[in-house]
């Protein structure tokens, strides 16, 4: 009989439940800390009209922009989760925005709703080689065949040290 030695890897979704709160977001990083999270994810996207315009989403704008993580917290966010034994995690949403997190972070992580975003997938391929892993959450609209033919053609041929592991997400 073979046994299966794997572990759960708990990530504590923080997204933007900060509300544009550094300290709040701190705290979240502590309460996933506490709850024996293995990690905390936000999400982040450098400009609120680029993503409204991306997502043909002009009306969600005002919401995006309530939301909207200024860059300088990346730093703060890793140190804390650090001290708190914790890895710092961060969905981009922009691919413009892929390396910016990437600095960060070990693992990026892609939204099952930008999943079947060619451009998104294909900005994830270079720091993938650098080492990073990518999650990609399927589940939310997200249809496997795009995922897998980036998978097929862009990564599996030209990947040397990150991971890609899909998750599906209810």
């Amino acid at each position: 009989m073979e046994t299966c030695a794997s572990r759960v890897f708990c990530i504590a979704e923080c997204g933007s439940c900060h509300d544009g709160d550094l300290s709040k977001a701190l705290r979240l990083i502590e309460a996933a800390a506490r709850a024996g999270a293995d990690a905390a994810k936000f999400q982040f996207y450098s400009s609120a009209e680029r993503l409204a315009q991306r997502r043909h989403a002009p009306e969600h704008l005002p919401i995006y922009s309530c939301y909207q993580m200024p860059t300088r917290w990346l730093q703060v966010l890793k140190d804390r989760a650090g001290a708190c034994g914790i890895e710092f995690m961060c969905t981009s949403y922009l691919p413009e925005d892929v390396w910016q997190v990437a600095e960060y972070v070990k693992t990026l992580k892609i939204a099952s709703f930008e999943a079947n975003d060619p451009e998104l997938l294909v900005a994830h391929v270079a720091p993938l080689n650098a080492g990073r892993h990518v999650l990609i959450s399927c589940g939310l609209g997200a249809r496997p065949e795009p995922i897998w033919q980036w998978l097929r053609r862009g990564v599996r041929d030209n990947l040397r040290a990150g991971t890609v592991r899909l998750l599906w997400c209810v």
